[in-house]
C-alpha cells in the first residue's frame, strides 16, 4: 500500500481508519501503555501523544525530530533523539537525562528500561549505568 498520506491510522481487526488531525504523529516508532496512552516518535513535531480522542504534540529540546520511545505508565515515559539524546517524561514535561548517544529505548518495566547507541546504558529506577 502506498499513500502520501503523513499521520496515525487505526486498525480494529476490519479496516484501517486514517485518525484525523494526527500529523504530529507521523512517526515511526509507536509505544502505548492503554488505548488513550500512547506516544508517537519520530517526527519533527517533537513526540505526539494519545489521549483516546486526540493527539497532542510536545517539543523536545527545541523541536528536535525524536527516533524512539517506550513507557511504563502515563508519568514515566523515555524517548531518544536523532542526535542521540535521551529524554524523560515525568507526565508534567520532558526533561534531558543524565547520557546521551543513545538511539534506541526499551523496558520491562519502570526500574529496568535499557537504552542502546554508541553505548548500552540500564535505568534502575533511580540512575543509569552506562557500558
Amino acid at each position: 500500500m502506498t499513500s502520501s498520506y503523513s499521520g496515525a491510522a487505526h486498525y480494529d481487526c476490519t479496516s484501517w481508519t486514517l485518525a484525523p488531525n494526527s500529523t504530529a504523529a507521523s512517526g515511526g516508532a509507536l509505544w502505548g501503555t492503554a488505548t488513550n496512552d500512547v506516544w508517537a516518535a519520530g517526527s519533527w513535531y517533537g513526540i505526539a501523544h494519545w489521549n483516546g480522542s486526540a493527539w497532542s504534540s510536545f517539543s523536545i529540546n527545541a523541536d528536535e525530530e525524536t527516533m524512539d520511545v517506550w513507557t511504563s505508565a502515563t508519568n514515566d515515559a523515555w524517548a531518544t533523539t536523532y542526535d542521540g539524546a535521551l529524554y524523560h517524561w515525568n507526565g508534567t514535561a520532558w526533561s534531558a537525562a543524565s547520557i546521551d548517544n543513545t538511539f534506541g529505548v526499551w523496558g520491562a518495566r519502570a526500574n529496568d528500561v535499557w537504552a542502546v547507541g554508541g553505548i548500552l546504558a540500564h535505568w534502575d529506577g533511580a540512575s543509569w549505568t552506562a557500558w
